[in-house]
């Protein structure tokens, strides 16, 4: 039953990654709307600088986004007060949270050290500090799942420059590293070993729901972990 939900919740995920581009036109402008509505009038969010793209003098392979390169509607907790309907993108490069501004439509840099947290593409982002091992640096983490335990996802990408006759080419390559906080200990989770060591005394029970679910690790790692993670915190119950 576990993991049929955890499957019937990846298989909605995926059905959002499918909608065409009328309706993703029309949601683009929808959210607009409510966002000059909603915004209007609280100058706290735009107190940031202008937006300057390093890499507009290349032609980009992909782009240095969370996700894609559109605005999306999300939220965001800045300065102590949560604004929601509003239009983000989220640079993972240099990890800088950027806003449309609601009357010059100027691409606006938010401060990340008033970000409490901010939601996008249903996504939550939060802002960690390093642990006292230095497990993890400071900056936003994807929370994938939050319970007893947790788990985050360090999405970030990484460049590669391209030299073409005339013109430079600059590359963005997705990549993603996994925490799992248990006990208020941060674990790296690389492979299907790490994920069992971060376990424990309860390492030979998961290893055998690992076994029993069929569950691949290599194949879907965030997947694997958010459901070995839920049935770690059943246990514990």
């Amino acid at each position: 039953m576990l993991i049929f939900l955890i499957l019937s919740y990846s298989a909605c995920f995926g059905q959002r990654l499918e909608i065409d581009t009328i309706a993703r036109e029309d949601a683009i402008e929808s959210a607009k709307l409510q966002y000059e509505k909603t915004i209007a009038g609280n100058s706290q969010l735009f107190n940031g600088v202008r937006y300057v793209d390093v890499f507009m003098d290349k032609k980009q392979i992909g782009h240095p986004f969370y996700f894609n390169d559109d605005w999306e509607e999300g939220f965001v907790h800045y300065d102590g007060q949560l604004y929601e309907h509003v239009l983000l993108r989220y640079n993972i490069i240099d990890e800088n949270i950027l806003i449309d501004h609601v009357q010059s439509h100027a691409t606006i840099k938010l401060n990340v050290e008033k970000i409490k947290y901010f939601g996008i593409n249903n996504h939550t982002f939060v802002w960690l500090k390093s642990d006292p091992e230095n497990t993890i640096q400071k900056g936003f983490y994807d929370l994938l799942y939050s319970n007893k335990s947790k788990i985050y996802a360090k999405r970030y990408k990484t460049t590669i420059d391209i030299a073409e006759e005339k013109v430079m080419e600059v590359k963005f390559v997705d990549k993603i590293k996994l925490f799992l906080v248990r006990d208020d200990k941060y674990y790296t989770i690389t492979n299907k070993k790490s994920v069992l060591n971060a376990f424990g005394e309860s390492k030979s029970v998961i290893k055998k729901f690992l076994s029993q679910e069929k569950i691949n690790f290599q194949s879907d790692p965030e997947f694997a972990l958010i459901a070995l993670t839920t049935y770690y915190d059943e246990l514990k119950k």
